[in-house]
């Protein structure tokens, strides 16, 4: 399993929903795998940005948004926004594909030719603009689970102890981070353990106010509705977990390089037969081997999945868990004569499969995303309101802007809950 970077586990519990938590479909069909970055020249001239665009220091202790009484600082907002474009990786690094894949070496932790300085610097530049345009999403994204979780207060919602410490328990298992790297890590982000368990609870209390609306809105009869429209969507084809290791191949290699590229692969797929381990394969050194691929999260993609390549789709459908396949040959079409891109070999790390479609394996599903259309309809009619005080600045809030305490105190007191009946014209 593939530990999370702390700042996933930090996201989870300090919810940055426009980012991360829309509901999932059952059926993931268009996940893409962890890849290796690909630019080129031209990419990297198109990305240049001038060094007065790139992020200038602010003072982290100064105040970007306010919801009645809670308040988020520069510093936390910079420090979830650098860890999710780092996340991102390779996804908000691609560029321009000239068909030149350049994999730095991690052993040597410095570039090592003026191609890779070059890679770095785009990939630097790229981060810098990545993390632009998250930046806004990150803050509204906080700014709605502070006025949903105060909205869940006001219907006396609670979270029962048991769930608190389950939900806890699972965050912090997910990332494989022992309390003193997980106390490090809060403290990066100016945050204390108290304010994390606080986050992870109004997390909670968000999940259980949006189950209360559907529940208020939707009955049985309607999921069942739902479900009978398009039952296949509810299903889940044969789906595998792969270890994916591949060795690029330059266009117009000669023979006898492509020869000894050959082999490295064939070393590779000798060291995955030979550890069980394919983790501690994907942190070997040896020079121009890529990695894992699947997805970053759960790791189960379909049999049929299209981001594989067709040779090594056959060669994987072949595998039974634990086995390795030969190196396999993956060769360009597109130009009519095959070109060789790559040796490829793939580790089967686990295989489930298909599930039959029935209601009662749709109806979490269904009302998952119900409660993700709940969190759309009722933060509009939360803000209109102005039953809560919200308040954002990205360049920072005046501290003569920020609403005093006798201010939330009267809010607080002449507020009333909000009806969890749909209005009807959203209803209709």
């Amino acid at each position: 399993m593939i530990r999370r970077t702390a700042a996933a586990l930090l996201a989870t519990a300090l919810a940055l929903p426009a980012l991360a938590q829309e509901s999932a479909p059952l059926v993931r069909k268009s996940d893409k795998p962890r890849q290796t970055i690909v630019v080129g020249k031209r990419a990297a001239e198109a990305q240049r940005a001038p060094q007065g665009e790139r992020a200038e220091q602010r003072n982290p202790a100064e105040v970007v948004g306010v919801v009645n009484s809670h308040r988020l600082s520069r510093g936390q907002l910079d420090f979830f926004i650098e860890k999710r474009v780092r996340e991102l990786g390779d996804a908000a690094l691609l560029g321009d594909n000239e068909g030149r894949v350049i994999i730095i070496d991690p052993a040597r932790r410095a570039p090592a030719s003026a191609a890779d300085a070059e890679v770095a610097e785009n990939q630097a530049r790229l981060r810098e603009q990545t993390r632009r345009r998250l930046e806004g999403e990150a803050l509204k994204g906080w700014l709605e689970q502070r006025v949903l979780a105060e909205e869940a207060r006001r219907h006396n919602l609670t979270v029962e102890a048991d769930e608190f410490a389950r939900r806890i328990a699972r965050i912090e298992a997910e990332d494989g981070l022992t309390d003193a790297e997980l106390a490090a890590n809060l403290d990066l982000a100016g945050i204390t353990r108290e304010q994390f368990e606080a986050e992870v609870y109004d997390a909670l209390l968000v999940e259980a106010f949006l189950a209360k609306y559907v529940e208020a809105n939707w009955t049985d009869k309607d999921l069942m509705k739902f479900f009978q429209r398009a039952p296949e969507e509810f299903g889940r084809p044969a789906e595998m977990r792969i270890a994916r290791f591949f060795i690029p191949v330059e266009p117009g290699t000669p023979s006898a390089q492509a020869k000894a590229l050959r082999d490295k692969a064939e070393a590779v797929a000798k060291q995955l037969r030979r550890d069980k381990d394919h983790e501690s394969v994907i942190g070997d050194s040896i020079d121009s081997i890529a990695g894992f691929y699947g997805d970053p999260d759960s790791g189960w993609i379909s049999t049929g999945y299209l981001e594989l390549p067709e040779d090594v789709q056959k060669a994987a459908a072949r595998l039974e868990p634990g086995e390795v396949s030969k190196v396999v040959s993956d060769h360009e079409y597109d130009t009519g004569a095959p070109v060789l891109r790559s040796f490829q070999v793939v580790k089967m790390i686990e295989r489930r499969e298909a599930q039959k479609p029935t209601f009662e394996t749709a109806k979490p599903i269904l009302v998952s995303r119900l409660q993700y259309e709940a969190r759309r309809e009722i933060l509009p009619r939360l803000l209109r309101s102005g039953s809560h005080k919200v308040v954002s600045n990205l360049g920072g809030i005046a501290p003569e802007a920020l609403p005093s305490d006798e201010e939330i105190l009267k809010l607080m007191a002449t507020s009333k809950p909000m009806d969890l009946k749909r209005p009807a014209t959203v209803a209709n």
